[in-house]
């Protein structure tokens, strides 16, 4: 099902997805590249996910985006207690030691976030949470990053700068 409605998403690159059970513990394990943060926030609209059963959308979250200048913050809420509906109907032993991992790669280092760990020099950030925690309330996740200058617009500027430059050498030369 993860597979058929990832074909659908022409604007993400799917590099992985597995889903490997082994014993009485299944993992799920999709990675996904895309050229924009507002693609990720595309992804998990009520419209795009609604192919997908309810428990995936809670597990992989609500996204909130928020722009400002060249600042990302990005919010996700993830509910793993309405998958599971709070632990009410298996016992709690059953959930003792399950985590729920998040890792999101980033192309530059975060400015703040709430992650467990970072790595990478801060550009990878890595949400481990318990999922006994999950069932009790909502797991935030958030960062804060600063977008890169696109490789276009330095290159622009800098040829602007030279040129300008030009234009002023040559004018104080003409005028002596």
């Amino acid at each position: 099902m993860i597979e058929a409605w990832l074909a659908r998403q022409p604007r993400v690159r799917r590099e992985v997805c597995e889903v490997a059970t082994t014993g009485d513990r299944t993992r799920v394990r999709v990675r996904l590249a895309f050229d924009s943060v507002l693609q990720l926030t595309e992804l998990s609209t009520p419209e795009a996910t609604a192919a997908l059963p309810s428990s995936f959308r809670h597990l992989a979250g609500v996204f909130d985006l928020r722009m400002s200048g060249r600042d990302v913050e990005l919010t996700r809420t993830l509910s793993p207690g309405k998958v599971f509906f709070g632990g009410l109907f298996a016992p709690k032993d059953e959930f003792a030691g399950r985590r729920l991992v998040y890792t999101l790669h980033l192309p530059v280092a975060a400015l703040e976030s709430n992650a467990t760990r970072t790595s990478d020099d801060g550009k990878t950030l890595v949400w481990d949470f318990a999922l006994a925690d999950g069932l009790k309330q909502p797991l935030v996740t958030r960062f804060k990053a600063r977008a890169p200058l696109p490789a276009w617009l330095v290159a622009s500027g800098t040829g602007l700068a030279v040129i300008l430059l030009g234009v002023v050498v040559t004018f104080l030369r003409r005028r002596k």
